[in-house]
């Protein structure tokens, strides 16, 4: 598995499908750096900003990959593994842009204290990471395959993920967001996305998993 996520994030890479979502981050999170005085703001904004981004991502590295290519790596390793392969390759690109992210944002920032504060800030944007990479399983490729579709789906939800009252990543954001000294660490919703996380990519490898078998039939 290790190479095959090697193998993935090198094909991101080469394929440049990855400049439009680090632009649109390192976008909008410059526009958070004119400077916040609380820690929790700071990283609420920028882990907020990580779900769109991330989704983003992830469906340039599940369509970065030749149709030909795809059908041989799953012929020799299975066609679960490349799946799981490519939606970790975009998540590792999610957590470099959460941490060029945090670094932005945190120079803005003053005294980096109570460390409450800074562990449930950073805590909050992994799971904005993870909430974005859920977002991308669900909305791309092997289940929206069209972009006219996919995208504005996409948007929608990592929207809802954000504002929805009973939504996990929400109560994330808000937990850190009115006070540092009152920040709390985000652990039920920490327990509650990763779930959720982990449910999107298995119903998104098992439909990855099912087209590619029927057509290894075909063929």
């Amino acid at each position: 598995m290790p190479a095959l996520i090697r193998y993935y994030v090198a094909l991101l890479l080469r394929s440049g499908r990855w400049l439009p979502a680090t632009i649109f981050y390192a976008a909008i999170v410059s526009i958070g750096t004119q400077g916040s005085a609380k820690i929790g703001e700071a990283l609420g904004y920028a882990g907020a900003i990580l779900v769109p981004s991330v989704a983003w991502l992830t469906r340039a590295a599940l369509t970065a990959e030749p149709e030909a290519a795809r059908h041989c790596v799953a012929g020799a390793v299975g066609p679960r593994k490349p799946h799981i392969a490519a939606l970790a390759a975009a998540s590792l690109g999610g957590f470099v842009l959460a941490a060029g992210g945090a670094t932005a944002m945190l120079s803005t920032v003053g005294t980096i204290h109570p460390t409450t504060a800074l562990t449930a800030g950073l805590l909050t944007m992994a799971l904005c990471v993870l909430a974005g990479s859920a977002v991308g399983a669900l909305c791309n490729p092997p289940i929206l395959v069209r972009a006219t579709w996919a995208i504005p789906v996409a948007g929608i939800l990592a929207i809802t993920v954000l504002v929805a009252t009973g939504s996990p990543v929400n109560a994330a954001i808000r937990g850190i967001t009115p006070s540092d000294q009152g920040a709390r660490l985000p652990l039920l919703p920490a327990v509650l996305v990763i779930a959720a996380t982990a449910l999107c990519w298995t119903v998104s490898t098992y439909v990855a998993a099912r087209k590619e078998f029927h057509v290894g039939e075909t063929d």
